[in-house]
């Protein structure tokens, strides 16, 4: 489970800096934060699945379609909860951006581990169990 996390916080914050520097190329040529902003994160959805899969949790076999659409149903809900942190933290509660983004941040990436740990990447934590249950019988 370490090695989970660890391998999924690299992974973040490796996608965070690419992400943020084609955000920052996408600004110099003129294009609108809002568009720019959601091109990064559409971008990064397969590069986030694909090292996610292989570092975070240790698959080598490839995509499956149940993985696809688990992984982007989590990265909207993930969104969504972010937006909501957002609303709550700046708005509700009145704290400045850095600190509602670090609070924001630590909500959505929680939410996002435990999502691929135990919905759209399961067979790592279930697999042993089952290979113990079969080998038994």
């Amino acid at each position: 489970m370490v090695r989970n996390i660890v391998g999924f916080g690299l992974v973040g914050v490796a996608n965070t800096v690419l992400g943020y520097l084609a955000f920052l190329a996408l600004l110099g040529f003129g294009v609108h934060y809002a568009a720019a902003s959601a091109a990064v994160w559409a971008a990064g959805l397969p590069v986030s699945f694909a090292l996610n899969k292989r570092l975070s949790f240790s698959l080598k076999t490839p995509a499956e379609i149940r993985e696809c659409l688990s992984f982007a149903a989590g990265c909207v809900l993930q969104l969504l909860l972010a937006l909501a942190g957002f609303a709550l933290c700046l708005d509700g509660l009145g704290l400045g951006p850095t600190p509602a983004y670090w609070a924001t941040l630590t909500m959505t990436a929680s939410f996002s581990f435990l999502f691929m740990k135990l919905i759209v990447f399961p067979r790592r934590a279930r697999g042993v169990a089952s290979d113990v249950l079969l080998s038994t019988r």
